[in-house]
């Protein structure tokens, strides 16, 4: 298995059922058409409260819209660890249910073959 750095990234679906603005998106806010999907670098919850003073007015609004069925977190970044017994680094990965350690392989495109 090799996944791309595309595991350091979020999802975030528009489940709303229409077009709608998630002011809390960034960088400005963004407008997603209802099933549209937007990738954002690293965490969402840190992608709205970087450098942002009203950061707890955005994750207030992330919440109600996620709680409102309005939107979904399809995915969030891969946790990188590493074993200081082996030496080793590793990623979690979820594939057909079932979790597995990994290494990373940081690759232009991701492939579960």
């Amino acid at each position: 298995m090799a996944f791309s750095l595309a595991a350091l990234m979020s999802t975030f679906k528009n489940t709303a059922g229409a077009r709608m603005f998630f002011g809390f998106l960034p960088p400005h806010g963004q407008t997603l058409d209802d099933n549209e999907e937007i990738t954002i670098w690293g965490g969402i919850a840190e992608a709205i409260l970087r450098g942002d003073r009203f950061g707890y007015r955005a994750i207030n609004s992330l919440q109600t819209t996620l709680l409102a069925g309005d939107a979904e977190i399809k995915s969030t970044p891969v946790p990188v660890m590493y074993d200081d017994g082996l030496e080793v680094t590793k990623i979690l990965v979820l594939h057909d249910g079932v979790l597995f350690l990994i290494d990373p392989t940081w690759e232009v495109s991701s492939s579960l073959s």
